[in-house]
């Protein structure tokens, strides 16, 4: 019994050692595939992702895709830098959103290529990775190109990717917070636009001035509250005397006025040829001027409201009115009709809605924009 115990074991030995050594060949081999593959990896997948002195050092960018809403004719949108900042500077030439360019260079500088789909260039049209297909995506650096990438369809391996100048296929990751995010990069031309016009601090204001057909309106801070006086227009259009006493005034409506003009935005933009028929030029008789002068600086944030805008866009709103800033006159704006309203009211717009009427609290409703009370 003794040596059959000990047979037993040694042979319980003997096979527990071979499969150690398999176990060491195995893991000897899978290791030397691992570094294979890298190696291959290494050779035949293109490194993408940029540094972030790369990133600083890109000066225009141009995206090129299939413009839908104009037969799929392809459009490029160029953005460059100048001077530190970022302006459109093809098809049009406007001011270009620097958070959204930011956001772009940001995920550009994360794109890597995951794995190769195929080695050939025979398969570039069904993935949507042809000229007339996909988005283009060329980023500069002066002159030379830091990227130059084609971007088509995605599947569950991720983005298709293709790189100019090497042949093949590419999967780019697109999950995850560094994956690629096409909606990035396919912003139409009114969304690359920089929408902001004002943006101050509501303690800072000093004055507000409105001027328009009615007459000329005046509020002065006083401390924490408002003063406010009035100047009508005679029957032949041209201001009076000023009204210091308008004891209708409710200086809560001057707060109302700023909330909607301390980051003022644009809803939508016009184009050279809306400029002669909108009525920017003439404001104080097609809409109005508003005035906002803050604390320190000494020229007001003006704004010349003109016509309602008969803009025909997908963000058109009835109501919406032409406008621009003074100092940036070159840039035509839409403003919402509630926004823009507030250039073109009358005294009723800034006088309370009930007042005391011979010792008893009696209602006076006042329109929006009656000529009531002028």
């Amino acid at each position: 019994m003794k040596s059959l115990s000990k047979s037993c074991a040694t042979a319980a030995l003997v096979a527990l050692s071979g499969f150690a050594l398999y176990g060491c060949r195995s893991s000897a081999t899978s290791a030397g595939a691992g570094d294979a593959a890298s190696t291959r990896s290494e050779l035949e997948i293109p490194r993408l992702t940029l540094t972030r002195q790369d990133v600083e050092a890109i000066t225009k960018i141009d995206l090129t895709r299939p413009d839908h809403d104009a037969g799929g004719k392809l459009q490029t949108i160029t953005l460059e830098k100048r001077d530190e900042a970022w302006q459109i500077t093809a098809p049009i030439r406007a001011v270009a959103s620097v958070s959204k360019v930011h956001e772009l260079l940001e995920n550009l500088s994360l794109v890597s290529v995951r794995l190769v789909v195929d080695e050939s260039d025979r398969y570039y049209d069904d993935f949507d990775l042809t000229e007339p297909k996909a988005l283009h995506v060329v980023a500069w650096k002066g002159k030379d190109k830091l990227r130059d990438l084609f971007f088509g369809k995605t599947d569950v391996r991720g983005q298709i990717t293709r790189v100019s100048g090497v042949r093949g296929v590419f999967a780019v990751t697109n999950r995850g917070p560094g994956g690629y995010s096409g909606f990035l990069f396919t912003r139409n031309l009114r969304s690359w636009r920089e929408t902001s016009i004002l943006n101050f601090q509501e303690d800072d204001v000093i004055q507000v001035e409105v001027t328009n057909k009615h007459g000329y309106f005046s509020f002065l801070r006083d401390g924490d509250r408002w003063a406010g006086s009035r100047t009508r227009r005679d029957l032949h259009g041209q201001l009076g005397k000023a009204d210091s006493a308008w004891s209708a005034f409710d200086e809560t409506k001057v707060g109302d006025l700023l909330r909607n003009y301390r980051s003022l935005g644009a809803d939508d933009f016009g184009e050279d040829y809306d400029r002669s028929a909108s009525g920017v030029d003439s404001a104080e008789e097609a809409g109005g001027v508003i005035r906002i002068t803050l604390k320190g600086r000494p020229d007001p944030l003006t704004i010349r409201v003109g016509k309602v805008s008969t803009r025909q866009t997908p963000w058109a709103i009835k109501g919406n009115r032409w406008a621009v800033q003074e100092g940036r006159i070159d840039t035509l704006f839409v403003l919402s009709p509630y926004t823009a309203d507030w250039a073109v009211a009358d005294a009723s717009r800034f006088e309370r809605t009930h007042e005391r009427v011979g010792g008893s609290d009696a209602a006076r409703p006042r329109p929006l924009n009656s000529a009531k009370g002028d």
